[in-house]
């Protein structure tokens, strides 16, 4: 899931795409890896993340990426965080 996403770079990954590039049979799924990879790293860094949050704006989330919407008629795109991005990268 790291490894895709860092992959689309800049352009990023809707929700859907980063299911099916990962693999996952389901957005809730993808989503709540998305969340448990985020939540991960937060702990590693010592983060406080909010407590509660609507499901795809959820802060250990944003540990990974930030949401991006071009227009109400598209789904949002997660750009992953570009020091992630990079540190993902190197590891390839």
């Amino acid at each position: 899931m790291l490894r895709a996403l860092s992959i689309a770079g800049k352009e990023g990954l809707t929700v859907g795409q980063l299911s099916n590039t990962a693999g996952y049979r389901s957005r809730e799924a993808s989503i709540k890896v998305f969340k448990k990879i985020g939540l991960l790293i937060a702990e590693y860094l010592d983060l406080d993340l909010p407590e509660i949050g609507p499901t795809q704006n959820d802060g250990a989330a944003q540990v990974l990426a930030f949401s991006h919407i071009e227009s109400e008629d598209e789904p949002a795109t997660w750009i992953m965080h570009q020091e992630l991005r990079s540190a993902v990268r190197s590891v390839l």
